[in-house]
């Protein structure tokens, strides 16, 4: 965000200076936008903050837990979110793509049944609201930085802060209250370092690493595009994080039929809203970007023509 600042900074002085040294110039009228209203974005950015450090809780408790995959949800709550949230409209190859990953989601959930026990109904239950609340994290993105011109690194440095500290209070206070001290946010490092030597430090530094990235990415590509066009890839990431734990532990003939089938219709669900596949039959390419344009230059011939 500072080297973002630094450089904005550093183009509006050299634009003054060509103004000022050109006395016939324009003045240019600086257009800042709407006047923002800091307390709504504070109150934007502290709730975004509490549904990431739900969401990372969420992974936390679930863990080594026969847990549904969250990012299968995903094109649902965000298409709803995005409807009320950012107006956008729903039109009828979208829910075509909507219908197919209700399908799709029934397959995979069928081999899932089988695995779970009653103690992980409560986390799964639990799994389902925290999809519901990073999808509502993504499209509250959108709003702030389109709505409020919001810088999405100034958000993604604060975003980050707050749930920082919202993140370490949860987990210090759960550790106070299941162990009685901070076993739970402090292990014993010693051990760890003796049983992984420097890969212990590598993988510390890669996790950091990569983690940072795929947020700043993730940001930048709401930011730009869309929250749904991440739909794409959290389809894709559970696709493989599936083949990879079949390769080593070989399911079920039955398992691995619905969970081939559940996952290749996910796919083609998200992209057939994303418009990578569009459908050219009973209208469901009326609406996409590729056929308005073409809709458009054909209306500008014909005024051409007239």
């Amino acid at each position: 965000y500072f080297i973002s600042f630094i450089r904005t900074k550093t183009e509006e002085t050299k634009e003054h200076a060509i103004i000022h040294k050109n006395k016939n110039s324009l003045n240019l009228i600086y257009n800042k936008g709407l006047k923002k209203d800091k307390k709504i974005i504070f109150g934007i950015l502290f709730l975004m903050s509490i549904l990431l450090t739900i969401y990372i809780m969420c992974i936390s408790f679930s863990f080594r837990r026969e847990v549904f995959d969250k990012r299968i949800f995903y094109l649902f709550f965000i298409s709803i979110f995005s409807r009320f949230i950012l107006k956008s409209k729903i039109y009828k190859h979208q829910i075509l793509s909507l219908s197919l990953s209700f399908i799709g989601l029934i397959i995979l959930f069928l081999p899932f049944l089988s695995k779970i026990n009653n103690d992980d109904i409560p986390i799964n239950i639990f799994n389902i609201f925290s999809a519901a609340f990073y999808s509502l994290f993504l499209v509250l993105i959108k709003y702030i930085t389109y709505s409020y011109f919001l810088s999405p690194y100034l958000c993604l440095l604060l975003v980050g802060f707050f749930s920082l500290i919202i993140t370490l209070i949860g987990f210090i206070l759960y550790s106070l209250i299941k162990n009685n001290d901070l076993s739970y946010i402090m292990p014993k490092f010693d051990s760890i370092q003796n049983q992984l030597g420097i890969t212990y430090y590598l993988y510390t530094f890669l996790s950091f690493l990569f983690c940072s990235l795929l947020q700043i990415f993730s940001f930048l590509v709401v930011y730009y595009f869309s929250p749904l066009l991440l739909v794409v890839t959290d389809i894709i990431s559970p696709m493989l994080s599936w083949a990879l734990g079949n390769i080593i532990e070989t399911e079920s003939y039955h398992d691995l039929f619905f969970n081939s089938i559940g996952y290749f219709i996910e796919l083609i669900a998200a992209f057939i809203y994303n418009e990578i596949i569009i459908c050219n039959f009973c209208d469901f390419n009326k609406y996409t970007k590729k056929c308005i344009e073409e809709r458009q230059n054909k209306e500008l011939n014909s005024l051409k023509m007239d």
